[in-house]
C-alpha cells in the first residue's frame, strides 16, 4: 500500500509545514486476523527549515515497535538534520 502524507509541527509557537510524502506500508496478519507486524519503507517526513536546510527522514520502520506519536526518524535509513528541526521547534 502507498500512502501520500502531508504534515504540519507546531510547538513554541513555531509551526512548521512539511512537504507532501510518499511512504510504501507493509501490514502482516495473524491467521486469527491480529496485525503482526507493521512497517513503512521510503520517505518518512520532509520539512524545508527557517535556515533554508531540510529535515528529512527516509527508510524503514517498524511503526509497532515504536512508541505512540510521529515517527519522524528511521529504524535503519537516515535522518538528516533532526538536531535542527528539534531546535527550531523549540524556540
Amino acid at each position: 500500500m502507498h500512502v501520500t502524507e502531508r504534515d504540519r509541527f507546531s510547538a513554541n509557537g513555531v509551526t512548521l509545514r512539511g512537504d507532501a510524502y510518499r511512504t510504501n506500508t507493509r501490514v502482516t496478519f495473524s491467521s486469527s486476523g491480529d496485525v503482526t507486524g507493521y512497517f513503512g519503507a521510503g520517505v518518512l517526513e520532509k520539512v524545508l527549515l527557517p535556515d533554508g536546510r531540510t529535515f528529512m527522514g527516509a527508510g524503514r520502520v517498524k511503526v509497532l515497535a515504536q512508541p505512540p506519536g510521529f515517527i519522524v526518524a528511521p529504524d535503519t535509513g537516515v535522518a538528516k538534520n533532526q538536531g535542527d528541526f528539534c531546535a527550531t521547534l523549540s524556540g
